[in-house]
């Protein structure tokens, strides 16, 4: 293994975690919405899938701060499908359900620009930014899976990867990329030498071989969580990939508890991970130990989206209906 991924994990043991409900200062009213923090948590954004725009709120004051307007087009103008903020908060990349996507400079938040338009043959499922955020990568299928790194300096693509690769994360240090395949093992590569370092060997549950469908890397670069997934019954498999010491830990309870998971919240500066479910729940694990420390049951929808503000003490939530929930931690 890559003499590289030795670091000591910062993490410490957690035995449990509380939380407590309280209101935003702002609300939705469009169901299916996403929500994401920018990463100093100055700003919330909102997106919307019945229309194209994308809302800033000033996170203490509920001021709307910017309407990020799609222009007019030739394609029908539908709703958003995804969205991501850059690491360094300047950049804001969207990707629309009339397979087009922008890049937005929101470095002057009451003066947002697009500073690059792609149109993709298909919707994107998934974004993915460079630690510098320079480069994002744009997955996309098309009878096939599709991925595509861009460069925004240059504005072309400089690297695709093959059809089985279903999605690539970029480690927050830069260092590594998680590249997950549909059906086959995934792998960790060592960006600088593309080599590979680490394989991440797909689950099996009732004699068949699971999807690898997502995963998201904690702030530190040391761990990975991969959710596995049943293609034909959603049902889902939890687990987490320790790159210090090549340990796989399965996340317990993971096949009563994980049913059509696709959204993941790692808590800065912690082994926490927060995760959706099928079953308007939201579960809470320590990656340490894949141990699941609570669940949030107290949706009536879906979370649709899920984000922790910079210091981990506040997780929100935009549910399926387009409620807006926030919980705050109490240790």
């Amino acid at each position: 293994m890559n003499s590289q991924a030795n670091a000591t994990p910062s993490y410490t043991p957690i035995s449990k975690l509380r939380f407590e409900e309280f209101k935003l200062p702002f609300a939705l009213n469009a169901p299916k919405s996403w929500l994401k923090f920018s990463p100093k948590s100055e700003q919330i954004a909102v997106a919307y899938q019945e229309n194209a725009n994308v809302d800033i709120f000033d996170v203490i004051t509920g001021q709307l701060q910017a309407k990020l307007i799609k222009p007019k087009q030739a394609r029908i103008s539908r709703g958003v499908n995804y969205l991501s903020w850059s690491p360094n908060g300047k950049l804001f990349a969207v990707s629309y359900q009339d397979n087009t996507s922008l890049v937005w400079d929101v470095s002057v938040i009451t003066a947002p620009r697009v500073v690059l338009t792609i149109d993709q043959p298909a919707t994107v499922f998934n974004i993915s930014w460079s630690p510098d955020s320079n480069q994002l990568a744009f997955a996309y299928t098309n009878a096939e899976t599709i991925i595509s790194v861009w460069d925004l300096t240059s504005k072309n693509v400089t690297e695709s990867f093959p059809k089985e690769i279903r999605q690539i994360q970029w480690s927050p240090n830069g260092k590594w990329i998680a590249v997950l395949k549909w059906g086959l093992a995934g792998e960790l590569i060592d960006y600088s030498t593309r080599n590979t370092i680490l394989t991440l060997s797909p689950s099996i549950k009732d004699g068949f071989v699971l999807n690898q469908i997502a995963a998201s890397w904690s702030p530190d670069s040391q761990r990975l969580i991969v959710v596995d997934c049943n293609a034909t019954s959603a049902d889902c498999i939890v687990w987490f990939q320790d790159i210090t010491d090549s340990k796989h830990i399965l996340g317990s309870d993971s096949s009563s508890t994980t049913l059509g998971i696709g959204e993941f919240a790692w808590q800065p500066n912690s082994s926490i991970v927060a995760t959706n479910s099928g079953e308007s729940v939201i579960n809470i694990w320590d990656a340490n130990s894949g141990t699941l420390l609570s669940t949030i049951d107290t949706l009536e929808n879906r979370a649709a989206s899920l984000d922790w503000n910079f210091d981990g003490t506040i997780l929100a939530a935009v549910t399926a209906d387009g409620s807006t929930r926030a919980w705050k931690t109490i240790n």
